[in-house]
């Protein structure tokens, strides 16, 4: 973790923004004007910390892309608090916006009397929905002071503990260079109706000296000069995944236009062919 001033240039501009513009174009659960500023305080800070200066309302609705960096779709996710964030505090993600395009998560604290923003790490999105923690609307949550509040809306919580930790900002940016990723996308929102859940498909992460085959429970390790060997461990760990979610054969006997393990092997093995 490590702590921003947030300078009073950067606060009213952004009160600017919130009052001209609506940032709140989800279909539900938008947030008040405070929580919307709290968001564009983060996203600011945070941009400008890449060189990117500040949030600009006229640019509309970004998908849930707040920075593009070293061709990474990354959002800044930021909450407001009255204290100063420790490594066993939780951050909260809504839901719907599960289906954005993002494919690198910034979380963030921002402490509303001291006016500092701490970037709590990052985590990428096949690490997040491995580790995250779902609760439905009007689950009763605790904090850690004891209070307790019902969920607004549908929404996953994730610890500080869980994140890729950096210490500055040149750390961070070095991360995200250093684990360049390549990711799978879920093979069909059918596949979702037959089995109740969502699968997805592998994710690499490519280092300086090794490969990281990433499964919804278990990572796997390839040397650089096994990559030829690559393509064969995909499809072998993705069955292995598909052993964990107890999946048979038997999906070929369900109703037409439901996908077989075997087609989606056939359609990783076309993704595999693309590295």
């Amino acid at each position: 973790m490590f702590k921003v001033k947030v300078n009073q240039d950067i606060i009213e501009y952004c009160k600017n923004q919130v009052d001209k513009y609506n940032f709140g174009k989800r279909s539900s659960a938008n947030g008040n004007k405070e929580q919307q500023l709290t968001g564009i305080i983060g996203q600011s800070v945070v941009m400008n910390l890449f060189g990117l200066g500040n949030v600009n309302g006229e640019d509309g609705f970004d998908d849930g892309v707040d920075i593009l960096y070293n061709n990474k779709k990354i959002d800044v996710k930021t909450m407001g608090r009255k204290s100063d964030v420790k490594q066993n505090y939780t951050n909260n993600f809504l839901k719907l916006q599960d289906h954005y395009s993002t494919e690198i998560y910034i979380f963030c604290s921002y402490h509303k009397t001291k006016e500092e923003l701490t970037i709590c790490g990052w985590i990428n999105k096949t690490d997040f929905i491995n580790k995250r923690r779902y609760y439905p609307k009007g689950t009763e949550r605790k904090r850690f002071d004891g209070t307790t509040f019902e969920t607004f809306a549908d929404l996953y919580e994730i610890d500080n503990k869980d994140l890729n930790q950096v210490n500055n900002i040149d750390e961070l940016k070095q991360q995200l260079k250093s684990k360049t990723m390549i990711t799978f996308e879920k093979i069909s929102d059918v596949h979702y109706k037959a089995y109740k859940h969502e699968l997805f498909l592998n994710s690499i992460e490519i280092h300086s000296d090794k490969y990281v085959i990433v499964n919804r429970y278990s990572r796997l390790d390839v040397p650089k000069h096994l990559k030829d060997y690559l393509p064969y461990l995909i499809l072998d760990t993705y069955k292995q995944d598909l052993k964990t979610y107890n999946l048979r054969e038997y999906s070929n006997s369900q109703p037409e236009g439901t996908l077989s393990i075997k087609k989606m092997l056939n359609k990783l093995k076309n993704e595999v062919q693309k590295l």
